[in-house]
């Protein structure tokens, strides 16, 4: 039958109930100080979560503070027009300046001094701030004067330098068709490409005399220009070939980059200047008009040039092989074949030139290069004229001469 209509059995023995009753009783009579204890942990334990919460809660209130400040300045600087941040900032600068130039005076500032530094800086930006070092070059030099370095790459003359903006480093180039970087600071070849004689296998070398170099003034680019009338972009950094111009007709003699610019310029013996743009890796123009060979971008090559470097055994007048200015000064260089590198101060109409100084010299002067600071001046000398083999000086070193002509003491800015 169903158990639907079966009763359910009565206990029949009192004692079982009550004996499992009575060990019912003596566990909750065990467990009750275990609950007290429970009771007392839980409550520690919200109270210490109600204090992590008000902790929190303040935390949180600083943080939005915080945030809300910096929102509120954010929101503040993107209202500005174009004017007024422009004016801020021009704020923020005239009080760098009145802070440097009362360090400087150690005390008050006059508003002279500020305009004067104003107008300073807006030189130097441009290119056009004049200065007068020529009480500051020291008159006197000798053998001992000069830091030769020299390497084996370059076998045969220097024919071109180039020289970093912040003074530290310096490019050679030869008629062996190499190039070389030197560290200034630690005065040593750290770096070279070789000619491509030495690895026909690239395609990217240079296999004729390099004629002369240039740098970009951000120093990421080096060009260099050959005989063999092709212009070769190289990485400043690593001396990695980039890309090529190709174009004139001629050797390349002369390379100049624009100032603040990425445009390049070039001379060749094809009588043009061309214009490249290195950014676009691109051609721009051609100037025409010359009706003869260019022989540098930096080359003065008419007769009214004085007989600077004498004359020679056959009674003509030395050629001034290179020339070099310390930017914006009344101070420049030259070098010729007559054993001297001269110094010369400019006349303040800066239509003659009084000589200041002569350096001794052996050789041929290829290349001269002023260090931005102008404490020093870069000598590439060589055995023969950068340009041909008219003639030789046997007792001359194919190498870089660096040479101090200015008081260490002074600053070029001062």
């Amino acid at each position: 039958m169903s158990s639907f209509f079966i009763r359910p059995k009565k206990p029949t023995v009192g004692k079982k109930v009550g004996k499992s009753s009575g060990k019912n009783k003596k566990v909750k009579i065990h467990d009750a100080p275990n609950k007290r204890a429970n009771k007392k942990r839980k409550l520690s334990a919200l109270e210490r979560d109600a204090g992590d919460e008000e902790i929190t809660s303040d935390e949180d209130e600083l943080d939005n503070k915080q945030q809300d400040k910096g929102q509120d300045e954010f929101d503040e600087e993107e209202m500005l027009t174009p004017q007024e941040k422009k004016l801020q900032l021009a704020k923020k600068y005239l009080e760098e300046i009145q802070e440097e130039e009362s360090k400087k005076a150690g005390g008050v500032v006059e508003n002279g001094a500020v305009l004067s530094r104003l107008r300073a800086d807006v030189l130097k930006q441009e290119g056009k701030f004049k200065r007068r070092i020529a009480d500051r070059i020291i008159r006197e030099y000798s053998d001992s004067s000069l830091v030769r370095l020299s390497c084996k790459e370059h076998r045969l003359s220097i024919t071109c330098l180039a020289v970093s903006d912040d003074g530290k480093f310096a490019f050679t180039g030869s008629k062996d068709a190499s190039i070389v970087k030197w560290c200034l600071t630690e005065r040593k070849k750290i770096a070279c490409v070789p000619p491509k004689h030495k690895n026909p296998s690239n395609p990217n070398l240079h296999s004729s005399s390099i004629l002369c170099l240039a740098l970009s003034s951000d120093s990421r680019y080096l060009a260099a220009g050959d005989k063999g009338s092709e212009i070769r972009m190289w990485d400043a950094n690593s001396l990695a070939f980039i890309f090529t111009f190709k174009g004139h007709r001629a050797a390349v003699t002369g390379l100049a980059f624009c100032r603040n610019a990425q445009n390049l310029y070039s001379a060749s013996a094809d009588k043009t200047v061309k214009v490249w743009s290195v950014t676009e890796r691109a051609y721009v123009e051609t100037l025409f008009g010359h009706q003869a060979p260019i022989s540098s971008l930096d080359f003065l090559a008419k007769d009214r040039i004085p007989n600077a470097h004498r004359i020679d055994s056959s009674g003509e007048s030395r050629w001034i092989v290179s020339v070099a200015c310390v930017t914006n000064t009344e101070i420049f260089a030259s070098g010729s074949s007559d054993g001297f590198v001269r110094l010369w101060k400019c006349d303040d109409n800066y239509r003659g030139a009084t000589e200041l100084a002569s350096v001794p010299v052996a050789g041929f002067v290829n290349a001269l290069a002023f260090t931005p600071d102008g404490q020093n001046l870069l000598i590439g000398v060589g055995q023969e004229h950068r340009l041909g083999r008219w003639s030789r000086i046997k007792e001359a070193k194919n190498s870089l001469l660096l040479l101090r002509v200015k008081t260490p003491e002074d600053s070029v800015g001062s």
